[in-house]
């Protein structure tokens, strides 16, 4: 993170869009502390380096494929164990609670935006799964072309916030 940093303090961007939080989602850590997490990155990024404008994005779905390809069998849930079966449904229920989190509280900041990557990562929809390569994480092809269009939507919507407030 520290070298992250110091990329930002060398280039003085206007707008950072982060897609972070995702590794952070487990049984063990309470969404409301993970939101929390992110807000604070947003804000440092605002008034430590001079950032114009931090979108925040969507945590985004995983699936239960997950944990089979990198070979973890069990989860431990905060009153229980978790097993691939319903591993899918802890992490997007948490991963939904954090986004809810984030989506309510960056109203209060100016400097801050939550983006919704427009459905085209819904957690609900079973057309998303073909977004995502076989190990339920990364992207496929044609997920990487939908992230880049929702980006740019995000980059632009930014820049728009930003030019009306000077």
């Amino acid at each position: 993170m520290r070298h992250d940093m110091n990329e930002v303090r060398l280039r003085r961007p206007d707008i950072v869009v982060l897609i972070i939080g995702e590794n952070d989602v487990n049984a063990d850590t309470s969404p409301e502390v993970i939101a929390h997490k992110i807000i604070a990155l947003g804000t440092l990024l605002h008034k430590k380096y001079s950032v114009k404008h931090v979108v925040l994005c969507q945590l985004m779905p995983r699936f239960p494929a997950t944990l089979r390809r990198v070979g973890v069998s069990k989860i431990h849930n905060r009153n229980s164990v978790a097993t691939d079966k319903n591993y899918k449904d802890m992490y997007c229920q948490i991963a939904k609670e954090v986004n809810d989190i984030v989506r309510s509280e960056v109203s209060a900041y100016p400097y801050l935006t939550f983006w919704d990557h427009n459905s085209k990562f819904a957690f609900d929809r079973p057309q998303v799964r073909e977004k995502f390569r076989s190990d339920g994480i990364h992207l496929s092809p044609k997920g990487q072309w939908y992230l880049y269009k929702s980006l740019r939507g995000a980059l632009l919507n930014a820049c728009h916030k930003i030019s009306h407030k000077h």
